[in-house]
């Protein structure tokens, strides 16, 4: 299973980390897999290319199937957008596959 978990500072997501396996189908063929991928990583070029943030923190491990990206400036506004947007996304995928990802959300009122 893929749990994705969405840290929020005052009702603004902060923080997005995607980890393990859906388990759909074998590695490398795993479209629900691939379908959350692609969505961290949209989020990591909108932030870090499209907007121009530098402070994003990025952690990926490909074997144990994990992306992080955090970041500490989201006072422009199309940070906001971005990241509702994605996360968004990756609910509508586990509307779709709910046995093989799981989203918790948790509110964070200091620095992750």
């Amino acid at each position: 299973m893929t749990t994705v978990r969405v840290f929020r500072r005052e009702g603004t997501i902060a923080a997005v980390i995607a980890e393990g396996h859906a388990g759909y189908a074998p590695s490398g063929q795993d479209i629900v897999c691939a379908g959350v991928s692609v969505l961290m990583q949209c989020l990591q070029v909108g932030l870090e290319d499209v907007i121009g943030l530098r402070d994003v923190e990025i952690t990926c491990d490909e074997k144990d199937g994990m992306m992080y990206i955090h970041w500490h400036n989201g006072s422009h506004p199309c940070v906001a957008v971005l990241a509702e947007s994605i996360v968004r996304s990756i609910y509508g995928i586990s509307a779709g596959y709910p046995e093989m990802v799981r989203i918790i959300e948790e509110d964070h009122h200091a620095d992750l």
